[in-house]
């Protein structure tokens, strides 16, 4: 028996079950990217979009605006979604390219592409700037290139939240039909499922103290 195993003997079957079927559906294949967010509810309604599409990692770029994460508003989500700091752009977007992403900015403004138009290739991180300012000129000077949703009215752009949740959704839908959204492999899935049993159990801490490898075999 193994750490994982252990833990989730102290949960009910139903949790142990939704555990393993959320985690079925997770992917690094699309990552979000959210630049100075000013506004704490639109940061967490972000990472609920993560996390109700199957998006497992957020990363953060802190430039000017801290990103607060809101309980009530993110709803849990916080606890299953992987959020990943950086003080610049340009770190968060070198590292991302490192792990061979394609960079994708969101803005309604410059020689962009639709979203109804993109066809994804490889695997994406899309970028969200800021509510009032968009993204930064740093970040999109990086970008691959630069996607917007198509509009019919008269405002230029969505709420941030609005924006995120269908760009993701579409993005992921778009992956899962070019057959690039790939699930979380191991050693990668027992790691994120550790995570998750501790995060679902009170006493996880206590608990582990009580785990002995030779004790449970």
């Amino acid at each position: 028996m193994n750490l994982n195993q252990y833990l989730a003997g102290f949960l009910t079957e139903a949790r142990k079950e939704k555990i393993a079927r959320v985690l079925a559906q997770r992917t690094r294949s699309l990552v979000a990217v959210v630049e100075d967010i000013y506004d704490p509810h639109n940061a967490n309604a972000v990472i609920r979009s993560c996390d109700a599409f199957g998006i497992q990692e957020l990363h953060v770029i802190e430039n000017r605006n801290k990103f607060r994460v809101s309980a009530r508003v993110a709803s849990g989500s916080d606890r299953w979604v992987e959020l990943h700091r950086y003080s610049t752009a340009e770190e968060c977007i070198t590292k991302l390219k490192q792990r061979g992403y394609q960079i994708v900015a969101t803005t309604p403004h410059g020689n962009t592409v639709s979203l109804s138009d993109f066809v994804p290739k490889q695997p994406t991180a899309i970028l969200f700037g800021s509510e009032h300012l968009g993204l930064s000129e740093t970040a999109l000077a990086s970008a691959d290139l630069r996607l917007k949703i198509p509009m019919v009215g008269f405002c230029e752009s969505l709420n941030l939240s609005v924006s995120a949740a269908t760009t993701l959704y579409t993005l992921n839908e778009k992956m899962i039909e070019q057959k690039l959204r790939t699930p979380l492999l191991e050693p990668d899935a027992q790691e994120v499922e550790l995570k998750w049993l501790r995060a679902s159990l009170k006493r996880a801490a206590q608990l582990e103290r009580g785990f002995h490898p030779q004790n449970h075999g």
